[in-house]
């Protein structure tokens, strides 16, 4: 929030920005070794707010396991954006401003992940929400940034609705908003309530289709958004809640439903896409389709594991293909690139390590949680389903990346003469960047899960290999049909139509509204509302002073008089 101030209000008078961002670094390795002796001491910090008989909310921040792995993401994904910021926006003139936003961002983020009630994690929820608004909508001159940046924030409000409902039926059902007491007592309309605040911020099926269309927004917010904060907070929302969601049965069955067609649905779209950004969207929501369907498994920790290996691998195919963008003088269609290994090796080598982490290749980051999601899915026969929509989700994964791999980067080139000219390789500052998500993508999945592994059963079978069957399998028919000209392409390259769909029923809905409106308000409501009392005053007022009414009026004076003197 310092940073913010300080950069927002007098951003043009700082020459050296780089030096603010070691020093908001540096400020947030201390606070995370600070609540690392925390957690150690088990100490909590207490802030009364409000102390009356009816409500007794207390502020304060609550550091447990949950809370300091989300301080790790987010803290360490957000100090590598606003370091690559500075060399990606450097042309820009109001990249003061930008940074600010980021730094804003970040801040509500960790507001939301340290919150030791649902007040305070609104506060946060409403602030990142705030801060996508401007980071989408940055380039404001741009007509389809302002539409995307509205529609992003009108799809979270009906979330932020449901987050609403939330904390007043939590008030209600157990007189207590806070994190550190065991709800217990089964209540269906709170725990819907949790699931399509969660939908709606982690962008699940239904209410998805503001996140490819954040795409608009500057590289480093995509890889922000997508990679360490505001997707994530749906899924942190319902782990931090587990011990409510367990009181309802039925709901495991619907976030599995969930997260297994979020996962497939996402997967098949990103099969047609051609935007570097978009393909990469699309991933994003397909994987966060796994965590909510491990979530409906009870395996809270799992989820957690993937959602922190994803931070990685995520954002280095983020600003991988940022730097790629901009190589090609921000050109985003992957049709009219071709051959970019030549030019930019370094940066294709990053993009393919991303790629397969992605994919879930073995010893990579990414293998090492969605692997594990894939077998616990196994394990359980009630859920079949899911796990064929999961697995085929793990081939389109494959086929998609590989896709986008080989059109953008080994295929023949697709560029203008100026274009190729002007392409070139990444600077030191940025290659020390992306190798250090590089790094993290290749070693802390499998460092992370010595820890996880004791806790989850895993199978010793045939269908271990299954994953890496599907992925294999997809690769080769990525690079077989690497055009995927195929029946359901016209539906898939219209994200099966789903916008279209969604702007009939609101278009029905604002029309049935505005006929309503119309009709009730202006002609019913009217007639025996104002008009009828307007009429009704006037014609009395032309009786009294023809003086028909007046003894009646003058009777009914002497009453009230006389009823005001005997109740004195």
């Amino acid at each position: 929030m310092i940073i913010f101030f300080i950069l927002f209000l007098y951003g043009k008078q700082i020459k050296d920005g780089y030096k603010i961002i070691f020093v908001y670094f540096n400020i947030f390795i201390f606070i995370s070794i600070y609540l690392f002796y925390l957690i150690i001491n088990k100490n909590i910090l207490f802030l009364t707010f409000i102390n009356i008989k009816i409500c007794n909310l207390s502020f304060f921040f609550l550091h447990d396991s949950l809370s300091i792995i989300m301080y790790l993401i987010i803290t360490f994904i957000s100090f590598i954006i606003h370091f690559y910021s500075f060399k990606y926006m450097k042309n820009d003139q109001n990249i003061c401003r930008f940074i600010s936003f980021l730094s804003l961002f970040t801040f509500f983020m960790l507001i939301l992940v340290s919150s030791g009630n649902l007040i305070q994690l609104f506060l946060g929820w409403e602030g990142v929400g705030l801060c996508s608004y401007l980071l989408i909508g940055y380039w404001y001159n741009r007509t389809f940034a302002i539409k995307s940046a509205i529609k992003a924030i009108l799809i979270n409000k009906i979330g932020d609705i449901s987050f609403l409902i939330l904390i007043i039926l939590t008030w209600k059902q157990y007189g207590d908003i806070s994190f550190i007491n065991d709800h217990k007592i089964p209540c269906t309309f709170l725990v819907l309530s949790i699931l399509i605040a969660s939908t709606s911020k982690s962008s699940q099926f239904g209410l998805h289709t503001w996140l490819p269309d954040a795409m608009e927004g500057p590289t480093p917010v995509s890889a922000l958004i997508h990679a360490a904060t505001m997707v994530t907070a749906g899924i942190f929302l319902i782990i931090r809640l587990s011990h409510i969601i367990e009181n309802i049965d039925t709901i495991y069955i619907i976030m599995l439903l969930l997260g297994s067609l979020t996962s497939i649905f996402a997967a098949s779209i990103s099969l047609t896409q051609n935007d570097f950004k978009k393909v990469i969207a699309y991933s994003t929501c397909s994987q966060l389709g796994y965590m909510m369907m491990i979530c409906g498994l009870s395996q809270y920790s799992l989820s957690l594991f993937h959602l922190f290996n994803h931070a990685f691998f995520k954002a280095l195919l983020f600003l991988s293909a940022g730097l790629i963008i901009h190589s090609l003088i921000d050109e985003q269609d992957i049709r009219r690139s071709g051959s970019i290994i030549k030019s930019n090796p370094i940066t294709s080598i990053f993009m393919l390590i991303g790629s397969f982490s992605l994919m879930g290749l073995p010893f990579l980051t990414g293998f090492y949680s969605k692997d594990v999601i894939l077998e616990v899915t196994i394990i359980n026969p009630f859920i079949t389903m899911c796990f064929i929509l999961s697995l085929l989700a793990a081939l389109f994964t494959a086929i998609y990346s590989i896709r986008l791999f080989y059109i953008a980067f080994i295929k023949n080139d697709n560029n203008s003469i100026i274009n190729r000219l002007l392409i070139n390789e990444t600077t030191k500052i940025e290659t020390l960047i992306l190798s250090i998500l590089l790094i993290f993508t290749l070693i802390i999945g499998y460092f992370i899960s010595n820890f996880l592994n004791k806790e989850i059963i895993l199978i010793n079978s045939l269908y271990k290999w299954l994953p890496f069957i599907s992925s294999f399998i997809g690769s080769i028919i990525s690079i077989i049909y690497i055009e995927l000209n195929f029946k359901f392409y016209n539906i898939l390259i219209s994200s099966w139509f789903i916008n279209t769909i969604i702007n009939k029923i609101s278009s029905f809905i604002f029309s049935t509204i505005r006929v309503l409106y119309n009709r009730l308000d202006q002609q019913l409501l009217e007639k025996i509302g104002p008009s009828f009392f307007k009429e009704n005053i006037i014609n009395i007022s032309s009786l009294i002073n023809k003086g028909i009414y007046s003894n009646y009026l003058i009777m009914i004076y002497l009453i009230i008089i006389y009823l005001f003197i005997n109740i004195i």
